[in-house]
């Protein structure tokens, strides 16, 4: 590794842990100067290395519910098409291709809970059309945290690492679980307020200035329905009425209070996006840990909070049990599989790819909101009808037609 590529790396290191931190604070973390920070920042902008930072939300705030769905096929040709049928649901938050003893699609979907039965109509149309083999779905209880991401193997706090005394200490952990703040009124939300959500998901490092100038030229035209910057009428109408009734400053004030807002109160885990082809040395596993008590649940959860060990984890706690993903070098990969299967007896295990087309994050779906009512559209023909009928067609269009 020549010395430029290691000062890319400790970039990419740094902003993979603190994503929306300013160039100014982030170089002097890694005692470099501003102007080379921003020098090597661009240079790996400019060769596709560094994409964007994204960023995820909350779903119980704004009443949905998480569902994490295990979808397994038998052939490649099942890949393809359930990867055109997650396109077109609404409310398809993500999914990526797992593979080893078995294959298939990890898919993560937030749902109005009155949308349980559809999404499993949706589901069992898979299986019954030769999507796939089967599936198995889980339900979040809304507890969920992450670790930072440690990105160098030689770093000195993750070979002094004792994964194993980590574990333990799940045993003595509280077994139970601090309460969830309560859902947002869905009143209470602004059209503009979910717009940000969506476009600061996209780029959470994009300005309010950027902002503004973007959806006052919405509103003067509008982007077409097919283009990811696509606004609803519904939408541009509250947006018209923003920006024709305000003065600059008054525009700039609400902007940033509603900005804000969004930021503090909805915006969850910002993550960098970069090219990990010439830049990761980890194995991407998830473990669904089924059967588990309450008090089992809640140990294990409260020991990935509290004691932030130096690889990336994430852990999700679900009804009947939990979600462990891992991004880790293969050393404790190994260590870590012989702690699961010797502490919990029923999991199943999953190695998760991420490159291409195989794992894909979902902007969020402002159409799936209907600002005159206040609710989320959970009717039969927007989660199952429409999308059945469009699957159809995008399949059709790449001669890949249902028999």
């Amino acid at each position: 590794m020549d010395y430029s590529e290691f000062l890319g790396r400790r970039i990419i290191n740094i902003l993979c842990n603190y994503p929306t931190d300013s160039f100014r604070n982030l170089a002097k973390k890694i005692d470099m100067s501003t102007n080379k920070f921003i020098r090597i920042f661009n240079s790996l902008v400019k060769k596709n290395i560094i994409r964007k930072v994204t960023a995820g939300y909350t779903p119980e705030l704004l009443s949905l519910t998480r569902y994490h769905v295990i979808i397994n096929v038998i052939n490649l040709n099942q890949f393809h098409k359930l990867q055109t049928a997650f396109r077109q649901h609404p409310y398809t938050r993500q999914y990526n291709h797992f593979f080893g003893e078995h294959f298939g699609c990890y898919a993560i979907f937030d749902i109005p809970k009155k949308g349980y039965n559809i999404i499993k109509k949706f589901l069992d149309f898979l299986v019954d059309s030769d999507f796939c083999e089967n599936y198995l779905i889980y339900e979040s209880k809304g507890y969920r945290c992450e670790t930072l991401e440690y990105f160098f193997i030689s770093d000195i706090t993750i070979r002094n690492f004792d994964i194993t005394s980590f574990f333990n200490k799940h045993l003595d952990k509280s077994d139970k679980l601090s309460s969830l703040p309560e859902p947002l009124g869905l009143d209470t939300v602004t059209p503009l307020q979910l717009v940000l959500l969506r476009d600061l998901g996209r780029n959470i490092r994009v300005s309010q200035i950027n902002l503004i100038k973007n959806y006052r030229s919405f509103v003067e035209t509008p982007p077409n329905v097919e283009n990811d910057d696509y606004i609803p009428p519904s939408f541009l109408v509250y947006l018209e009425s923003y920006f024709a009734n305000r003065t600059d400053d008054a525009i700039k004030v609400g902007f940033n209070r509603q900005y804000n807002f969004v930021k503090k109160n909805l915006i969850y885990a910002p993550r960098l996006i970069f090219d990990r082809k010439y830049y990761d040395l980890y194995v991407y596993r998830s473990f669904f840990i089924e059967n588990l008590s309450d008090k089992k649940s809640a140990q294990f959860f409260n020991l990935v909070k509290e004691e932030d060990p130096p690889l990336k984890m994430t852990v999700e706690v679900l009804e009947k049990g939990i979600v462990l993903n891992f991004k880790m070098p293969p050393f404790f990969d190994s260590k870590f599989n012989y702690l699961i299967w010797s502490f919990f007896p029923d999991y199943k295990m999953y190695t998760l790819d991420y490159f291409g087309r195989s794992g894909i994050y979902y902007q969020f779906y402002i159409d799936n909101f209907n600002p005159y009512t206040s609710s989320w559209r959970v009717d039969e023909d927007w989660m199952f009808n429409n999308v059945v009928e469009n699957i159809k067609e995008k399949l059709e269009e790449s001669n890949n037609s249902l028999v």
